[in-house]
């Protein structure tokens, strides 16, 4: 971001925030992973139940 001209809205943005320090990121494969982000999904739902 450092090259980039841009602007932050007043206030901030507090969601974006909190996405970017507590998220995690799920990455792109060339094969079918609907197995393992079946599994990711149970895992989420059962963490977040």
């Amino acid at each position: 971001v450092r090259y980039y001209d841009y602007e932050v809205v007043d206030g901030g943005v507090p969601n974006a925030d909190l996405a970017h320090e507590r998220g995690f990121f799920v990455g792109n494969f060339p094969h079918d992973l609907t197995p393992q982000l079946t599994r990711l999904r149970q895992v989420l739902d059962r963490a977040c139940s």
